[in-house]
């Protein structure tokens, strides 16, 4: 399913901020989106390519400057770091949006100190009109939809000028910050059950050990 299909979904449509929503409102919500412009992603944001440091300089005991290379992208963190000097414009703060270019097309807010961008990986920022969130939410259906449709050899490309035509509802800013709130709850809320549901299953198996014994012992 994809991101568009999933605004249109029955659930968590019917709620803001925790209150049911009438069938009117339903409705005004729905003819509005109707509505809603598509635009090229090309046109509301700027990709920034990585830089091709020289691996060489590479170390991993901290000289220098942290590299965020494509595995980097989701754990939030990078042990790479590199001693060449590069363009401030390369530097990665903290929040900001990165793309994997290679393997599994991967989106991801940096959650680490200020880094170096590496090659096949690429900055995205947001112009004006749209809200990074909400573009953090469209974003990996559309990149899982170009991956799968990438012919490879060995490792699947991706291209700064596929990102760019990648097609995306634009929506008013408040409607955008409304729907990432609703999706960041509802990912909440998965995130939650998940370690829930962690928590059970340690404890089905300390209480079967204690029953039975551990599997290899067999104590009891």
């Amino acid at each position: 399913m994809n991101n568009d299909k999933a605004l249109n979904q029955n659930s968590p449509k019917n709620y803001v901020e925790g209150q049911e929503m009438s069938s009117d409102a339903l409705r005004l919500r729905a003819s509005a989106r109707k509505n809603w412009k598509r635009v090229r992603l090309g046109d509301v944001v700027s990709i920034l390519s990585g830089f091709a440091f020289d691996s060489s300089k590479f170390n991993s005991n901290g000289q220098g400057r942290p590299l965020i290379r494509i595995r980097d992208i989701v754990r939030g963190f990078s042990e790479t770091f590199t001693t060449e000097a590069a363009d401030s414009r390369f530097i990665i703060s903290f929040g900001d949006m990165l793309i994997g270019m290679d393997g599994e097309f991967n989106v991801a807010l940096w959650q680490s100190q200020d880094a170096f961008l590496n090659q096949r990986t690429c900055k995205v920022t947001c112009s004006d009109v749209l809200e990074k969130n909400y573009l953090l939410h469209m974003l990996p259906q559309k990149l899982k939809e170009i991956e799968d449709k990438t012919a490879f050899v060995t490792v699947k490309h991706l291209s700064v000028s596929s990102i760019s035509n990648i097609e995306i509802p634009l929506p008013p800013l408040e409607e955008q910050r409304r729907i990432a709130g609703t999706l960041d709850k509802v990912r909440e809320l998965i995130e939650l059950r998940e370690r829930e549901l962690a928590k059970f299953d340690e404890l089905v198996k300390c209480r079967f050990v204690e029953m039975f014994g551990a599997p290899l012992s067999n104590t009891k």
